[in-house]
């Protein structure tokens, strides 16, 4: 098992991945437009309101209620709000204090990855306009751990977009760094969890998120541009932690 401190900071910091990377919406991203994979091919709809698949939203967003207020609500509070700042994983992971500075090829990476991650998602939003669990039930303002409600009414549910950009960026590192993939990918799929606790997406919204992520790192794997750059991450990186081993 993962020992559960670990996996709180791997968690934690795909939500300050995927800021780092939004805040930085002017970085362009690697796939050319028009080559964006096309989520209305690939994806259902969301669930009706009568489908099994609509029973077990309910049934998830109902068990996690009695979370509120705890350490697992905080962290979901945590993992939604945004930061400019490296995901503080990767220096755990690797044992090195990573910035803009010292990595900053990792961060071109990155910003340029989130950037096609969340048109990809973006594309499929508008089109069935999916109301968030709060605004589903009418519930009073405040009652998720997202401060951005009034912004999430406008930016619909299906699918959601943390889980797509956090699950594929976690993806992306377990592909840089094979030994510790069940770990990345772990922490992607609870990043996105942290959604559904938090009260801003139903489980199918995340499940959906993540189909996307996996669609748009196949097809970045494919353009050489992000393979050189990913390339020269993995080698910078790997540098940093060689270094960080080499000092007393």
């Amino acid at each position: 098992m993962i020992p559960f401190k670990k996996v709180f900071l791997l968690v934690l910091s795909l939500g300050l991945l995927l800021s780092s990377s939004l805040a930085q919406a002017d970085e362009p991203g690697y796939l050319p437009k028009g080559s964006q994979p096309d989520p209305t091919v690939f994806l259902d709809p969301p669930p009706e309101f009568d489908s099994v698949l609509f029973a077990e939203d309910l049934r998830l967003h109902y068990l996690t209620k009695p979370l509120k207020g705890g350490p697992r609500w905080r962290r979901a509070t945590r993992d939604a709000v945004y930061q400019n700042k490296l995901p503080e994983y990767l220096s755990d992971i690797l044992g090195v204090n990573l910035t803009p500075k010292n990595a900053p090829k990792t961060f071109k990476l990155l910003n340029r990855a989130a950037v096609d991650l969340g048109t990809a998602n973006s594309t499929i939003k508008d089109r069935y306009q999916r109301l968030r669990p709060y605004a589903f039930f009418n519930l009073p303002k405040g009652s998720s751990c997202d401060p951005r409600e009034e912004f999430l009414e406008r930016d619909h549910s299906y699918p959601s977009g943390h889980s797509a950009v956090g699950y594929g960026q976690a993806l992306i590192f377990a592909g840089m760094f094979p030994d510790k993939q069940n770990e990345f990918i772990l922490a992607g799929r609870e990043y996105g969890h942290s959604r559904v606790i938090c009260g801003v997406h139903w489980k199918s919204d995340v499940e959906a998120g993540q189909v996307v992520s996996g669609a748009v790192i196949t097809r970045l794997y494919g353009q050489p541009e992000f393979q050189k750059d990913l390339a020269a991450a993995k080698d910078e990186l790997t540098a940093l932690v060689a270094a960080k081993k080499k000092k007393p």
